[in-house]
């Protein structure tokens, strides 16, 4: 149940806290920056959650940091309400959990440390703040502006005076300094060791031009899928802002989702379900795409991101492209690849020319609280001559499961393998197709296998 972990990891995430302590006044100014952030100011409700689990856990107040506590407290729930009828909290915390990320997804630069609220748990955790405190106090032992009247810092000697540092803030300094080119050091090394890992070789030839031309660029195309968002409106008739649809909310179903929808939209009087197609990406697709980006730095290729809806064939014609998600969510998908011998629609992978042991139709299927789903990498040729490749599951979960196979070495090499003993020639032919199996449970691939694979012509 969120909110519950058990006693072992609740008595670790009190003990990171207590060592965190010392450093409440860096954790602060960074929960200040987070709270007057444009991801957290739209959300009164999501800033009062953080600030006080912050808070709370700063003053080693743990009994505070419980569900029924947080009712109270923070959303003045009554002392006998019923957390299992009330998600309140649950739904608060998992937004908060979803605006930390984009957060520091869309950071300028990057934080010394993070803030996040685990799963399960209500008390927070500050990532790398050990590391983070030692730069933080070198910068303030060397800014002027924490110099007291007549240039003296707060250790007790002058600003100018170097002489007289004392011998325990110079060995302070030495460890800080040591630290620090540690650090650099080792992520050089772990850069240069990255580059130079042999076991991802073969993707150069896997991905043809897609990975080693010099002239054009390769983008990553998010899909774009269509969503109904609750949006509130003071309008009986009309939701806040246009849209192509808008649904007006049934009374009785505004008492189920209103609970759960974010404090702008829930406190209007009036609720409609509006159309979205252009402001969201599956989470399949956005862990796709971090998985691609890894991969794509170990054979030293750079990429940009952009949304399938800007691409149109001008945009397309000077870059190669990789498209995340089925084509259902993207309309440039449909558009431009071909027919083959392996399509997908909406539940199903449809196979025009099976093989022995290989069926007509693979479809998507629920079992308990699990799925069974597939997928299909497919790299084709566009008519300019470039390359475009498709990374996709009938489901995000499923697109999911297929880039975390595709940038695996270990389960793509043998992929690579049949793809070279499969062509005429022996090589990677610019146009194939590989079909996978994901079983899924909780919307998370578990498990991913090869099923068959086309080369060339496809069919």
């Amino acid at each position: 149940m969120a909110g519950k972990r058990d006693q072992a990891s609740h008595e670790a995430a009190i003990a990171r806290i207590a060592e965190a302590l010392p450093h409440a006044h860096i954790i602060r100014a960074h929960l200040s920056d987070i709270l007057n952030s444009a991801t957290f100011k739209g959300s009164r409700r999501s800033q009062e959650f953080l600030t006080h689990v912050v808070e709370c856990a700063l003053a080693g107040q743990w009994e505070r940091l419980k569900e029924r506590s947080l009712g109270i407290e923070v959303f003045s729930r009554d002392a006998s309400y019923d957390t299992g009828g009330d998600s309140i909290v649950r739904v608060t915390a998992s937004d908060v959990r979803r605006r930390l990320l984009q957060y520091y997804s869309e950071c300028d630069r990057s934080p010394a440390f993070r803030i996040e609220i685990p799963a399960g748990s209500y008390i927070p955790e500050f990532l790398g703040l050990d590391e983070s405190a030692r730069v933080v106090a070198v910068a303030e032992f060397n800014s002027p502006a924490l110099n007291g009247p007549g240039g003296v810092s707060p250790f007790g000697f002058h600003a100018g005076a170097r002489r007289h540092f004392p011998r325990s803030t110079l060995l302070l300094l030495i460890i800080c300094l040591s630290w620090g080119l540690g650090v650099m050091s080792a992520r050089l090394m772990s850069s240069a060791s990255r580059k130079a890992d042999s076991r991802y070789a073969f993707y150069r030839e896997l991905l043809g031009p897609i990975g080693i031309d010099s002239v054009h660029e390769t983008e990553i195309a998010l899909s774009n899928p269509r969503l109904l968002l609750y949006v509130g409106s003071n309008n009986p008739t009309a939701p806040i802002w246009p849209s192509t649809l808008n649904a007006r909310v049934p009374a009785e179903l505004e008492k189920t989702l209103n609970p759960a929808a974010n404090d702008v939209q829930a406190d209007y009087p009036f609720h409609f379900l509006s159309l979205a197609d252009q402001d969201y990406t599956g989470m399949g697709e956005a862990v796709s795409a971090f998985n691609l980006s890894q991969l794509m730095g170990h054979i030293d290729r750079p990429l940009r991101l952009t949304q399938a809806r800007f691409l149109n064939w001008g945009a397309a014609r000077n870059v190669h492209l990789i498209l995340l998600g089925a084509p259902q969510l993207s309309s440039w998908v449909r558009q431009s690849l071909g027919q083959a011998n392996f399509t997908m629609e909406h539940e199903a992978i449809t196979n025009a020319q099976p093989l022995p042991g290989e069926r007509k139709a693979y479809n998507r299927s629920l079992n308990g609280s699990g799925f069974e789903d597939y997928g299909l990498i497919w790299m084709a040729r566009m008519p300019s001559g470039l390359r475009q490749l498709l990374i996709a599951g009938l489901t995000s979960a499923g697109t999911a499961g297929v880039g975390d196979f595709f940038c695996d070495p270990e389960r793509m090499r043998p992929v690579y393998d049949r793809l070279r003993t499969a062509s005429r020639n022996r090589t990677i032919p610019s146009d194939w197709q590989v079909l996978l199996h994901i079983q899924a449970r909780e919307n998370v691939p578990l498990e991913v296998s090869f099923v068959s694979l086309r080369v060339d012509g496809l069919r």
